[in-house]
């Protein structure tokens, strides 16, 4: 993720998945948010938490039915 991203959405949660937060873990966690710190502006970067995620297999075919069933919850 591009620290202009965090500039311009103002997460509130930076979320590392799938096969590279599974293989890499928390080096990636502990490289990445250094950087990400360094270019991002305070406030967005002091409001957002970066974690891995939990589910390392197919997080697009996850977030897809979490989208799905979220909008039927919703109607």
């Amino acid at each position: 993720m591009r620290a202009g991203f965090v500039n311009v959405l103002n997460p509130e949660l930076i979320l590392f998945g799938g096969w590279v937060s599974g293989v890499l873990g928390e080096p990636l966690l502990s490289a990445v948010t250094p950087v990400i710190e360094e270019y991002a502006l305070a406030p967005c970067f002091e409001a957002a938490t970066a974690v891995l995620g939990r589910h390392q297999d197919n997080p697009v075919s996850l977030g897809t039915a979490v989208l799905a069933f979220e909008t039927h919850l919703l109607d």
